[in-house]
């Protein structure tokens, strides 16, 4: 089992550091997109001896012009050939809606675009040389056809494999009553977490969205111990994008790893 947290940039570095140095994680899952322009010299430098994990946000792997993917995918090649990652894992979104980029990724349509994913989710991973661990979304808008289901689909055509975060299935639970139990076949067949904090929107008042920024709610917990009960070779990134304070994020490190051992 290692127990982990997640790098997304210089706003966090002073943190990351800080863990690492009272040896409270296992490794360190970087957001790659955000350090195509290091040098993995200088990332390791960082890590001083910790293992890694590479996620990547804004490949938009579904749309991205071929040449743009591909320059990508040779950055993360370099990258990886030297840090030698414990997975490599991509959100499943669009980004793009007639020409014009939305602000945030959206779910895709589970009903109508598995062939759409699947092709461009085999291409990515060919030029990646490597199986992609692809992160459940936080739904807010019920689709006739079950998340769950897709991904049970999306794995059987591309080979991929799930980055299980049990927040956001706890947060679609929530919002939209998927229950969060469906992934339990899938979620056995990986061995990569995440567990983070959520909260409230402030323009829908009844919805939850994955903040990342406190502490992690309890039905998470309560469905991580269903999930995580007696699983040894796992991997669990206790994220934060904000509110980056060392004993907060400690305390809550510890508590995922008590829960787990």
């Amino acid at each position: 089992m290692k127990i982990g947290i997640n790098w997304t940039s210089t706003r966090d570095l002073a943190s990351v550091r800080e863990l690492i140095h009272h040896g409270a994680i296992d490794f360190v899952e970087i957001m790659i997109d955000n350090f195509l322009s290091c040098s993995a010299a200088s990332i390791m430098s960082v890590l001083d001896g910790t293992a890694c994990a590479f996620h990547i946000m804004n490949s938009r792997f579904l749309h991205q012009d071929p040449e743009v993917l591909m320059t990508i995918a040779c950055k993360i090649n370099e990258l990886s050939s030297v840090l030698n990652p414990i997975y490599t894992s991509d959100h499943l979104g669009k980004f793009l809606h007639r020409g014009h980029y939305f602000p945030q990724m959206l779910e895709v349509n589970y009903a109508t675009d598995l062939a759409f994913c699947s092709e461009k989710l085999s291409h990515w991973q060919a030029i990646l040389g490597s199986t992609i661990f692809i992160e459940n979304y936080p739904s807010i808008i019920a689709q006739p056809y079950k998340q769950a289901d897709f991904f049970v689909q999306l794995k059987r055509s591309t080979s991929c494999n799930l980055l299980f975060d049990i927040s956001n299935a706890t947060i679609a639970e929530i919002n939209i009553g998927e229950d969060a139990l469906a992934w339990r076949t899938l979620s056995t067949d990986t061995k990569h977490f995440h567990i983070a904090g959520f909260a409230k929107t402030s323009f829908l008042p009844h919805f939850f969205v994955d903040t990342h920024d406190c502490d992690i709610d309890p039905r998470s917990i309560r469905l991580a111990e269903k999930i995580l009960n007696n699983r040894e070779e796992i991997t669990v990134c206790v994220e934060r994008d904000s509110n980056f304070e060392v004993e907060n994020w400690m305390n809550e490190i510890s508590r995922v790893r008590n829960l787990i051992s």
